[in-house]
């Protein structure tokens, strides 16, 4: 499985899920992680709280959406949905 994570900024709306774009044996796959899990390891609500947890925490998430989608492939919808569980592995908040 070839999956490659171009570089792009994290598209954060207020109370909606983070999307990462991610291409997936050149097949474009959004990746959308539930904005309360974004909160909840974030320690804060607010969408710059979430960018600064994320941003330098970019390969632990690549990391994890690796490995959920060697696990249980590639959705014919084109969208995968992480939530707290499946992003517990990253760091704590610094």
């Amino acid at each position: 499985m070839n999956i490659v994570f171009p570089q792009t900024p994290l598209r954060l709306r207020e109370r909606e899920p983070i999307e990462i774009l991610v291409t997936v044996n050149g097949k474009r796959v959004t990746v959308r992680v539930d904005w309360s899990a974004a909160a909840s390891l974030s320690g804060g609500d607010s969408a710059d709280a979430i960018r600064q947890y994320f941003q330098p925490r970019r390969h632990e998430v690549e990391r994890a959406i690796t490995a959920h989608l060697h696990a249980r492939g590639i959705p014919v919808s084109g969208v995968v949905d992480m939530g707290l569980d499946e992003m517990r592995g990253l760091s704590p908040t610094a």
